[in-house]
């Protein structure tokens, strides 16, 4: 008796909430809540990183003087992918070497901020690495880690125009 009791008990709020409810008509259209803020961050977030030259600075603990040296990226355009990926379409500059990359790059989000991830993955040409890398207001900076050395790196997001004309003027 205690064993139907007890049954009774928890099958009661199941019965009541199911009588509550017996005029509605089931729902099989039901659609995900698009959250058009976060939307229109990721179209900012995608303007703002296409067609522009990321233009700075990096430090590596590798190097004895541990002096700042020049950073420059040229980022063609950004695409969003799958499961927080982006394609970042881009030309690097390291190391002496010029190299054009198609990579898929985590973007997580931190608030408004938008932020790439990568842990240990092989980039084309130049090695492993990981990096965290912020982008606010025109601004980038971040850490970045190698096999054997790491550092931080800043500096500011030009449209590729004007950094090439900044380039040149700081050649005259």
């Amino acid at each position: 008796m205690k064993v139907l009791a007890s049954l009774i008990v928890l099958l009661l709020p199941l019965l009541t909430t199911k009588s509550l409810f017996a005029d509605d008509k089931p729902t099989t259209d039901i659609k995900p809540v698009v959250n058009s803020e976060q939307e229109a961050r990721e179209q900012a977030f995608q303007e703002s990183l296409s067609g522009v030259t990321l233009v700075g600075f990096f430090t590596d603990s590798a190097a004895k003087d541990q002096q700042l040296s020049e950073d420059r990226y040229t980022i063609e355009s950004v695409t969003k992918g799958n499961n927080g990926f982006w394609v970042f379409r881009a030309k690097v500059q390291y190391g002496g070497r010029d190299i054009k990359l198609a990579m898929p790059l985590q973007v997580q989000w931190a608030g408004d901020t938008p932020m790439i991830t990568l842990t240990n993955i092989p980039v084309p040409q130049l090695g492993t690495f990981s990096a965290r890398i912020l982008f606010h207001d025109g601004r980038y900076a971040g850490t970045w880690s190698g096999t054997d050395h790491g550092g931080h790196m800043f500096g500011k997001i030009l449209k590729t125009d004007d950094a090439s004309k900044e380039a040149a003027a700081g050649d005259e």
